[in-house]
């Protein structure tokens, strides 16, 4: 399946189905690589809204930006045509979803969200460096 959609005209593949588990919930894949060539841009768009950048070979966290930002416009997407009740709860899981709650965030898009982090590095950077995290993701 692919969208075609926005002024500049994001063309992706995009999986909807079930989940083979039980309860068999709904599930949309994003197909990074069919978007891959917006990194550019939205490496520009990730600088521009919180000043992160992102090494140019770091494939995990070039791939994080993509999917993140394949997040955050289909949660804008879907927020504007729900119009004004949206209801809709995000959950980000990990590293590899932070962006996508990064744009979410900046972009105010009215929905309540979820981040969940782990003993990973970051989990043991945040607690090490005794950071203020969930008070401070509005920034």
């Amino acid at each position: 399946m692919y969208f075609l959609s926005g002024p500049s005209c994001l063309l992706l593949q995009v999986h909807f189905g079930r989940w083979l588990i039980e309860g068999s919930p709904y599930v949309i894949l994003f197909d990074i690589s069919s978007a891959a060539w917006n990194l550019d841009r939205w490496k520009g768009d990730l600088w521009d809204t919180c000043q992160i950048g992102l090494p140019y070979h770091d494939r995990e966290a070039n791939d994080s930006l993509i999917l993140g930002s394949l997040i955050a416009w289909f949660f804008k997407e879907l927020t504007d045509h729900l119009g004004d009740k949206p209801n809709v709860i995000s959950h980000f899981h990990e590293w590899q979803a932070g962006p996508g709650l990064i744009l979410s965030r900046s972009r105010n898009i009215p929905m309540a969200t979820v981040f969940t982090t782990h003993a990973t590095l970051l989990g043991r950077y945040l607690c090490a460096g005794n950071v203020d995290f969930y008070n401070n993701l509005d920034k």
